[in-house]
């Protein structure tokens, strides 16, 4: 909401803006499989553009120590042959896979132990809310709208910068969080709490009384 007021230059509004976020349907993206039962495996999922930090993740791949995770790339964009060259020289398993359907994206993410946001630039992405539905922890730099969910080591990883040394180092500190799974957890509670039909509904109320009274 601040975030959002500050970008578009409203402060003077700011008494007569209400944010409402998206709503997700919590039984499609749901927790099928626990934390404790997948595979050391990282995606990136998004378009492969340089405002997405993707190029930043591809190096970042080079700096884990060995063999170290399985890699997914789901996506397409301008950068991905760049992005597919340096992954290949990595000592990671890379796997790309391009766009997927978004039907496809609940189990995607029952399958991941780690989703890597490195944006430069963002608002409040769909994927951020649609991995915390699933389960999965998240690990995010601090743009836009983000760090007004993500709290580190409470819902989610926030990384100082989107270098990919730091991508590496943070990605080591997630996979070896001995609370990783309450983690997940608590990200899974968070968006019950505010990114459900149901809080999305009473939010749209809230708003219409508001013009109803002329406020």
């Amino acid at each position: 909401h601040r975030y959002m007021i500050k970008y578009f230059g409203y402060e003077k509004l700011v008494s007569k803006i209400d944010c409402i976020p998206l709503y997700l349907d919590l039984n499609f993206f749901s927790v099928q499989t626990p934390i404790r039962n997948r595979v050391h495996k990282i995606a990136f999922i998004g378009r492969f553009s340089k405002e997405k930090g993707v190029i930043e993740f591809a190096k970042s791949l080079c700096c884990l120590p060995g063999k170290m995770v399985d890699v997914l790339l789901v996506g397409d964009g301008e950068l991905k042959e760049d992005v597919l060259e340096i992954c290949n020289s990595s000592k990671q398993s890379i796997r790309y896979i391009g766009w997927v359907k978004h039907e496809d994206i609940s189990s995607l993410l029952n399958g991941i132990k780690l989703v890597v946001i490195p944006s430069y630039k963002e608002g409040l992405p769909n994927l951020l809310i649609e991995a915390m539905a699933c389960g999965t922890p998240v690990l995010v730099a601090p743009a836009g709208a983000i760090p007004g969910v993500i709290k580190d080591e409470e819902t989610g990883f926030i990384m100082e910068n989107n270098s990919p040394e730091c991508i590496a180092k943070n990605v080591i500190r997630a996979f070896n969080h001995p609370n990783i799974e309450k983690i997940a957890q608590n990200a899974r509670a968070l968006v019950e709490m505010e990114f459900s039909y149901e809080k999305a509904v009473q939010r749209w109320k809230e708003v219409m009384n508001k013009v109803l009274r002329g406020h």
